[in-house]
């Protein structure tokens, strides 16, 4: 398949809910980036000069977390793939094959009486579900805050197609080495060096029925030298729709298109997709499930929009609807109304009424919603708190006595004498928790 040759297309009515939840799930995991784990090691580096065998090496389990690897002659861009790795799978290359060929097959029959140009393929619906399937998809991130630290967020790829490549963090000194050329829409051909995290799967919203074939790494950055520039880049962007919500179970559609990676060709892109899933849902605003750009908004009617997807402000209750019809199950995890700190612990999350998650190996679930149901969000906050303090000072009798001070806040009419016993051996156990004055006059406030 020519690479630079842009493709646009739109899948109507597909039904294959198994490939829909993978794809959901790679979308909301993109949020883990920031937490993504890695061991120490001292075994030899590897060096890779193509992304096919960079992800060969990954999908035959040959790499691990921790390993430092050299990619040489990779170009950077400013969009990661949605679903890292999954283009190279021999499942994603068959859809993507069989959906080509017959989408060219028709496009030569038919590219006169439609008037198409020929700068671009426009396949079919039949065609779409196995080109997005088959890997197509990218996002683009804004900054994260890591512990203090600023961490950009971009993609290595040898072909400067943004869905082979492999996503990159970056710090700052790394990212102004390259980020004025990208600006002025190049792309820079680099060798770097970096070292493989593995997003924790563990702290994944979604858990799948089934087991996911491509382990879910990226690439933190330790050093990196330009080395030349290019004018010649795909990326790839992709959306799924319906008419509305209670429309999307029985007739949602996929749509996709490719561009070079500048702001026009972003811009046309966009336009393409937003004409396309109005014409085809046949609404002025369709649904959208999820966008693909943080730093612009284009579109309205978006269930995960990726501005909160991306900084683990997920939806609770969307994704309770759409679990409906995909057949997942919705994890508890650090997820809720509360403030994120730079430890990593506490992520911030746009639940609405609902809290679910624990704080390390607390769960509070229960007690944070019977709180916040009660005395407001401020005093489930208070109590979210002292869970973090509880878990970053990992002192065993803190924790159990929590542990029954929280399944006493569970119940019905808690016992407001036993509450403040429990909440004295805390503080005595956690002499910060008495210095912290609003957390302990808020936490004192509900306990009477």
């Amino acid at each position: 398949m020519n690479q630079n040759l842009p493709t646009w297309g739109n899948q109507k009515h597909v039904y294959d809910l198994d490939s829909l939840a993978k794809s959901l799930k790679d979308y909301l995991d993109i949020s883990l980036l920031t937490s993504a784990k890695t061991k120490a090691t001292d075994f030899p580096d590897k060096i890779f000069f193509q992304n096919q065998e960079l992800w060969n090496y990954i999908l035959e389990e040959k790499s691990y977390p921790g390993q430092i690897l050299n990619l040489k002659k990779f170009k950077i861009l400013e969009w990661i793939p949605q679903s890292p790795g999954l283009f190279f799978t021999t499942k994603a290359e068959y859809l993507r094959k069989d959906a080509y060929q017959r989408g060219m097959e028709y496009q030569s029959q038919t590219i006169l009486e439609k008037s198409l140009s020929k700068s671009f393929i426009e396949f079919r619906p039949n065609e779409k579900m196995g080109m997005v399937l088959g890997g197509y998809g990218s996002l683009r991130l804004a900054p994260k805050n890591v512990n203090g630290e600023e961490i950009f967020i971009l993609c290595a790829s040898s072909s400067a197609v943004s869905h082979e490549g492999i996503p990159l963090l970056l710090r700052k000194p790394e990212y102004q080495k390259i980020i004025s050329v990208i600006k002025e829409s190049k792309i820079p051909e680099v060798s770097l060096i970096g070292q493989l995290k593995v997003l924790p799967e563990e702290k994944s919203l979604i858990k799948l029925r089934y087991d996911q074939n491509v382990p879910k790494y990226c690439l933190e950055v330790l050093d990196l030298e330009m080395t030349n520039t290019s004018n010649e880049g795909m990326v790839s962007i992709a959306v799924t729709y319906a008419s509305s919500m209670e429309d999307y179970h029985n007739n949602f559609s996929y749509s996709f298109c490719s561009f070079p990676p500048t702001s026009i060709g972003l811009k046309q892109g966009v336009d393409w997709l937003r004409d396309y899933a109005e014409r085809y849902s046949h609404k002025g605003n369709p649904f959208i499930v999820g966008d693909f750009d943080e730093f612009y908004n284009h579109f309205e009617n978006v269930s995960f929009p990726i501005r909160d997807v991306a900084n683990g402000n997920t939806s609770i209750e969307a994704l309770k609807q759409f679990s409906i019809f995909y057949h997942y199950e919705i994890k508890q995890l650090n997820m809720g109304d509360i403030i994120s700190n730079n430890t990593g612990n506490i992520v911030k999350g746009n639940t609405g009424n609902t809290f679910v998650g624990n704080i390390g190996d607390i769960n509070i679930t229960d007690s944070f919603n019977k709180v916040k149901e009660k005395f407001g969000k401020e005093a489930a906050d208070a109590l979210a708190k002292v869970a973090e303090i509880i878990q970053k000072e990992n002192n065993p009798e803190a924790k159990e006595l929590f542990e029954s001070f929280n399944d006493e806040l569970k119940k019905e009419q808690p016992k407001k004498s036993l509450l403040k016993t429990l909440w004295t051996g805390i503080t005595t156990a956690i002499p910060l928790l008495k210095t912290s004055v609003d957390i302990f006059d808020k936490v004192s406030s509900f306990i009477g």
